[in-house]
């Protein structure tokens, strides 16, 4: 199997490292192979062997009976693994991303519009308070003018009284009213 990768520093002082150990024992049990394995580390060398940092040489903690091609294609996999876990990490973290900050401007659209509900709602809590007040000041006047006692109430009808503006909730203030008498 011929597989043509470009390897970074760092890989191809690991399978440099690999491969020290492999010659290692491959010289130890069968000379032949051993130059297999020498002939290939030197074919598959890059010409920069200054820039990958030397590996200790230690035995190797691979299988002995293990064979170069099994070996590199090992470790091709294994970073090859390892690059699409980082790559479905990033995707996952671009999504999760992605979802917080469509909930950050749903919240941002939600709030806007309960902020605007609450500015109507002053506005109408202001203009119910000042209608109120009028109405206090007309019952006052009412009450202590006598006009509730003279000609049997009569004088409540010919009061002037502000327009009455909030009809809509009157039944259920009448039946509210009723159900505090009894």
């Amino acid at each position: 199997m011929n597989m043509t990768m470009t390897l970074t520093p760092q890989e191809e002082a690991e399978l440099q490292w690999l491969l020290q150990g492999m010659h290692s024992v491959h010289s130890q049990q069968n000379p032949i192979r051993a130059d297999i394995v020498h002939d290939l580390e030197h074919n598959s060398a890059t010409a920069d062997h200054s820039a990958a940092a030397p590996w200790p040489s230690s035995p190797s903690t691979s299988p002995p009976n293990i064979s170069y091609n099994e070996a590199v294609t090992k470790v091709l996999r294994r970073k090859q693994q390892n690059r699409e876990a980082q790559r479905k990490c990033r995707d996952r973290q671009k999504d999760m991303i992605a979802g917080l900050n469509e909930r950050l401007r749903l919240s941002n659209g939600a709030n806007s519009e309960l902020q605007a509900k609450v500015r109507e709602l002053s506005a109408e809590c202001g203009r119910l308070r000042a209608e109120n007040a009028v109405h206090i000041e007309l019952l006052q006047s009412f009450w202590s003018s006598g006009a509730c006692i003279c000609e049997n109430g009569a004088g409540a009808f010919d009061a002037v009284y502000p327009p009455i503006t909030n009809t809509a909730n009157w039944s259920a203030q009448a039946a509210s009213t009723r159900a505090t008498r009894l």
